[in-house]
Parts: C-alpha cells; sequence; structure tokens
C-alpha cells in the first residue's frame, strides 16, 4: 500500500492536525500532573511538569518507526491512570510513553 509521505496542506502549522484535524495532541496526567504534548512536526513529544520545566522530550517515530498506514504523525494521546500515555501514530498504530522517563514502548498494528 501507498504511504503518503506528508500531510495536507490547511490553516494549521501543526502537522497532527493538517493530517487529522481532529487530533488530540495534548494531555495531562490528573495523577502526576505532567503534560506530554506533540511538537508542531508531528513526531515528537515534550512532556512538562506542572511548573511548565521540560521533564523529556523523545521523537516517537524515530524510535518506534513509521506507521503502516495513515499520515507518519501522532494522530491521539490519552492518559492511562497508570503512569503512560497511549498514543496513536498514523492510522491504527499504538505506542505507550513511560512518564517519568519517556520511554517509548511499540504496542503493535492493527
Amino acid at each position: 500500500m501507498a504511504q503518503p509521505k506528508d500531510p495536507p496542506r490547511s490553516g494549521s502549522s501543526h502537522a497532527s492536525l493538517r493530517a487529522y484535524p481532529d487530533a488530540i495532541i495534548s494531555v495531562t496526567d490528573a495523577a502526576s500532573a505532567i503534560t506530554v504534548t506533540v511538537d508542531p512536526g508531528g513526531s515528537g513529544l515534550t512532556a512538562r511538569d506542572a511548573q511548565g520545566a521540560v521533564l523529556w522530550q523523545v521523537d516517537v517515530l524515530q524510535q518506534t518507526g513509521k506507521p503502516s498506514e495513515g499520515f507518519p504523525v501522532v494522530r491521539h494521546l490519552a492518559a492511562t491512570g497508570r503512569g503512560t500515555v497511549s498514543i496513536v501514530v498514523g492510522k491504527h498504530r499504538y505506542v505507550e510513553v513511560d512518564l517519568k522517563s519517556g520511554a517509548l514502548k511499540l504496542l503493535g498494528e492493527d
């Protein structure tokens, strides 16, 4: 299957929102008050504490690879309540990131 290379252009300067206008690109974990945000390029994540200090940065695509379907950007973040954030890349590539360390775990694709 052909892989799209760049998200379509629209009014947003954020790659995830250009590719998926309903993308969730920021989430705050209630227990730790850590906020994880997708960087403007669509593949990086930055975690900040409640005071805004950077805790870690990680490039999801560089560490876990590109999705087999959809645009190669993070399109959804969700706090799990277990000290991790669930990530969807492209159409359905699933990754989890540890809130304290930024360690990524590829869960798979369907």
